[in-house]
C-alpha cells in the first residue's frame, strides 16, 4: 500500500517541464515523416465491429455482417474495409487499378465492388473479375 505521494514536489517538476516546439505539431513535413515512420508501419484503428454499413432490406447493417464495407482515410491513403460472405475481414487500398479512381464511396452492403468511373469489378477478397 502506498502511503506517501510518489512526487512530493509536483510544482517544481511542472516548472521545469518542457514541450516540443510548436512546429512539431503544425509542420506538414513532420506530418509526412510521422506517416511514413509511424502510421504506415503499425496497426491503426479505423473502425469497430459496430461500424455502420447502411441497410439491406430495411435492416441496419454493420461491418460484422457479411458482404458489408466502409471506406476510410489512413494517413492519406484511401482504404476500404470489407467483410466477405464467409465472414473474413479484409482491408485494401481503395484505388482501382485502371485509372486510380475510388472503388467505393462511403459504406454499404454489396457482394462485389465496382469502380464508379469505368466499371471495373472486384470481389470482396480483392480479385479483379471484370
Amino acid at each position: 500500500m502506498i502511503t506517501k505521494p510518489l512526487h512530493l514536489d509536483m510544482h517544481e517538476q511542472i516548472e521545469c517541464a518542457q514541450t516540443l516546439a510548436s512546429r512539431f505539431y503544425t509542420d506538414p513535413a513532420i506530418l509526412e515523416i510521422e506517416k511514413a515512420r509511424i502510421f504506415r508501419r503499425t496497426w491503426q484503428l479505423v473502425g469497430t465491429l459496430s461500424q455502420p454499413c447502411g441497410e439491406l432490406n430495411g435492416a441496419k447493417r454493420t461491418i460484422s455482417d457479411p458482404e458489408s464495407f466502409f471506406t476510410a482515410d489512413l494517413a492519406g491513403e484511401p482504404i476500404i474495409i470489407v467483410r466477405d460472405k464467409e465472414g473474413v475481414l479484409r482491408a485494401f487500398s481503395n484505388v482501382c487499378r485502371h485509372r486510380a479512381g475510388p472503388i467505393a464511396l462511403g459504406s454499404g452492403c454489396k457482394n462485389v465492388l465496382r469502380c464508379q468511373y469505368h466499371g471495373w469489378t472486384y470481389t470482396l477478397d480483392g480479385r479483379l473479375i471484370g
